[in-house]
Order: C-alpha cells, then sequence, then structure tokens
C-alpha cells in the first residue's frame, strides 16, 4: 500500500474547484463541509483532494494546522475511497483542540453519509 501523497492526489486548479463546487453535492458535520463529485466516467486518476480554508477560521497558524490534519488523514485511508472522485473540504467554525484523533472520525462520518467509502458505496 502506498501512502504517499502525490501531486496528482490534489485539485490545483481554479476550474478543477468550480466543477466540484457546482456539478457536485455538499455534506456537513461539526463545522466540516464536504463537497463531493463523482466523475461520470470511469477514471483512472485516484480520489483527489482540495481544500479551500477561509481566513474566517481563526488566524494562520490555526487554518495550516487544519489543512495539515486533513491531508492527513486522506493520505492515510484514500485506498478506501474510489478513483474519480473529487473531494473539497471547508470549514467555517473554529474546531477547539483540532487533533487527528477528532478531526478523522468527523471526516469519515462524511465520507460515509456521501457514500464513498468502499464498505458503502455500491458500484452498479
Amino acid at each position: 500500500m502506498n501512502f504517499r501523497f502525490r501531486r496528482s492526489d490534489r485539485l490545483r486548479l481554479t476550474r478543477e474547484f468550480n466543477t466540484v463546487y457546482k456539478k457536485g453535492r455538499r455534506y456537513s458535520a461539526s463545522g466540516i463541509a464536504l463537497w463531493v463529485y463523482r466523475h461520470p466516467e470511469e477514471s483512472q486518476l485516484g480520489p483527489r483532494i482540495g481544500l479551500a480554508i477561509p481566513r474566517a477560521y481563526g488566524n494562520a497558524v490555526q487554518r495550516n494546522r487544519l489543512k495539515r490534519l486533513l491531508r492527513e488523514v486522506f493520505r492515510l485511508n484514500k485506498s478506501q475511497l474510489f478513483p474519480g472522485i473529487d473531494l473539497v473540504f471547508s470549514c467555517r467554525t473554529l474546531m477547539p483542540e483540532a487533533k487527528y484523533q477528532t478531526i478523522e472520525p468527523v471526516v469519515k462520518s462524511l465520507w460515509k453519509k456521501a457514500n464513498i467509502l468502499s464498505d458503502s458505496f455500491s458500484r452498479p
């Protein structure tokens, strides 16, 4: 199993983010919002993540910590997601005590709600 976080695992272009916002669905839990877009064709790309944490979320230290934690949760659990899925995370309210142990269950519950985990996703 390869746990690297590569360039191909990220959404980088504005048009990629806009596609997820316009064509994807939004889910939220515990102050974290998740937009999910499934590519209609079978994509050979793995799941990709984008982070859109606004300045309203605390200071730079708090924003960067949240981004590091979200990337780490994605990196360690991306094998549970199916390919061809784009995810964009955002957070408006400040999460007290942002730790990996508090972020991971929230992210996994969002993935379960979005029906993109391998054990809850049914292939047509």
